[in-house]
């Protein structure tokens, strides 16, 4: 992809070679593209340092002993704002681990009987965490869904204020 970018603007500078007004605008048309770029990158989370949190007895959907879950966020979220503050996160995952890869190339599920349709991003959270399962009719089973606006995601948004704040600003998601 970067090799892409680089004839591409390598294109863009050979052509306005002669010109020197028209080199300079290329050259800062190239400048604020690779800026973009970047930013989009970054947007994305490909440079951050992101994590997947899964079970040591369910590190993967093959390898799961009984019912597991999987979640996907900033490491330092999951560590600071997750692990003993979040009910879901201490009954499923009592001995968290870090990987570095998605929890759908681990065989996880998104579920979709939340508020949202969807738990990437998980509504809870204020879209800074995205959750998988392994079965969606197990994790409602086991977690019933009037349970998190009720009393689990008021419990964690309380306990950790500045990790739901963190996601949204009056209400709206940045994620």
């Amino acid at each position: 992809f970067g090799s892409r970018i680089q004839s591409f603007l390598g294109s863009i500078l050979c052509v306005c070679r002669d010109d020197s007004a028209s080199f300079h605008v290329a050259v800062a048309m190239a400048v604020f593209m690779s800026h973009l770029f970047l930013v989009t990158l970054f947007g994305t989370g490909v440079f951050a340092l992101n994590s997947t949190m899964v079970d040591l007895s369910c590190p993967n959907i093959y390898a799961c002993e009984g019912f597991g879950g999987c979640y996907e966020a900033e490491t330092s979220f999951l560590k600071d704002c997750m692990i003993g503050k979040a009910y879901v996160v201490e009954s499923l995952m009592p001995k968290p681990i870090f990987l570095q890869t998605s929890c759908l190339s681990l065989g996880f599920k998104i579920l979709t009987r939340t508020s949202t349709g969807t738990t990437v991003p998980d509504p809870c959270y204020g879209g800074w965490a995205s959750f998988y399962a392994t079965d969606e009719d197990t994790f409602w089973e086991r977690y019933p869904a009037e349970s998190f606006p009720k009393t689990w995601c008021p419990e964690w948004r309380a306990a950790v204020p500045n990790c739901f704040s963190a996601g949204s600003i009056n209400g709206t998601q940045l994620v």
